[in-house]
């Protein structure tokens, strides 16, 4: 009978050397999962909000993941990150739990941290221009699906730029374009304050819808006609903007035509549909702004504009539903707009 050494698990045989990295291995393995359990932990919340309904925690960002707690409607969330899609929160209550959950099951109510941005800002590092007509991709590889191509001589606002790739946001989730494809790199200023005249201090883009029927015809058409009403336009300081009266009213008189309008969640044709698309790419663009007070503002419903991450939309088209913003800055701001072929984009400067 051949005698086998016995070896405890995971502890190898002297002169083992395979057995010493797999352990080495291991150890490293457990370590950084230790180190990324204990971080985690360590993260402070920076937003509460209220669980629209039973829900589930997910340990991924994926729908079929598998739960690793649950929240009942009416209790607490606290807000870690926050993601296009996504919530990366904390259960407090019957043992401590972190994990995913669906950004339109949650309704937040109170920012903890005073120093961060509001709700849902994303502030943009960059603006640049497409060089030629370039794919979108929803990750930052060549080999991903492509979501878009962006037009030739669009603008695009840059969330970073990572290996060659800037990240931007489309609908509700991420997408990449290579940088090669891009040209007239222009950084936004993290303080507007210090910028200087000229520069651009704010920047947001949406995409929108391509169809050719006739009410996106019109759709199309009023973003366009928004934009351009809004092209170039200075605001001073203490001046207060109304959006309604700004680029309204909405009648064909005005350019608009017949589009599809979203009204407490329902859909309906009316004139100035996609106007609200505008008026959501510029509050998201404001947001940041720490310089800027919104004094009104107005989701389209519980599921809010798709455009969008969930809670960041600004419907208008009534005195009761209107975008109104006031610039507290010191200096006058100017705003640039692009729209055409399914990307909107608005830019914010420091005037003078």
């Amino acid at each position: 009978m051949t005698r086998t050494a016995r070896t405890r698990p995971g502890i190898p045989r002297k002169g083992d050397s395979r057995g010493g990295h797999a352990a080495l291995a291991l150890v490293i393995v457990v370590l950084i999962q230790v180190l990324c359990v204990n971080a985690a932990s360590a993260s402070e919340p920076v937003y509460i909000g209220e669980a629209v309904t039973n829900m589930a925690i997910r340990s991924t960002r994926d729908r079929g993941a598998s739960p690793v707690g649950y929240f009942e409607a009416n209790d607490i969330v606290r807000i870690l990150e926050v993601e296009p899609e996504w919530l990366y929160v904390r259960k407090s209550s019957g043992g401590e739990t972190e994990g995913y959950v669906l950004r339109h099951l949650v309704n937040v109510t109170k920012q903890l941290d005073p120093d961060a941005l509001p709700y849902g800002a994303v502030p943009s590092r960059h603006a640049a221009r497409v060089i030629y007509d370039a794919p979108l991709y929803d990750g930052p590889s060549t080999g991903s699906s492509t979501l878009m191509n962006l037009p030739e001589g669009s603008r695009v606002a840059i969330i970073s730029i990572d290996n060659g790739w800037a990240k931007v946001l489309y609908f509700r989730q991420y997408g990449y374009v290579y940088m090669s494809h891009l040209k007239e790199l222009e950084p936004v200023m993290p303080d507007a304050l210090a910028a200087k005249p000229g520069q651009l201090i704010a920047a947001f883009a949406t995409a929108y819808e391509t169809k050719e029927d006739q009410l996106n015809i019109g759709r199309m058409n009023n973003i366009e006609v928004v934009c351009g009403y809004m092209r170039g336009q200075v605001m001073l300081p203490g001046e207060e903007i109304s959006f309604n009266k700004w680029v309204g009213p909405y009648s064909g008189a005005r350019g608009y035509m017949e589009a599809p309008i979203l009204f407490d969640g329902k859909t309906m044709p009316g004139y100035g549909g996609g106007t609200c698309q505008v008026s959501t790419t510029l509050y998201n663009a404001l947001l940041p702004l720490r310089g800027i007070t919104v004094l009104l503002r107005r989701a389209h419903g519980p599921s809010g504009a798709v455009y969008v991450p969930h809670g960041v939309d600004a419907a208008v088209g009534s005195a009761a539903i209107d975008l109104r913003f006031r610039n507290d800055y010191s200096f006058p701001i100017m705003f640039e707009t692009y729209a055409g072929r399914g990307m909107l984009f608005i830019g914010i400067y420091k005037a003078w």
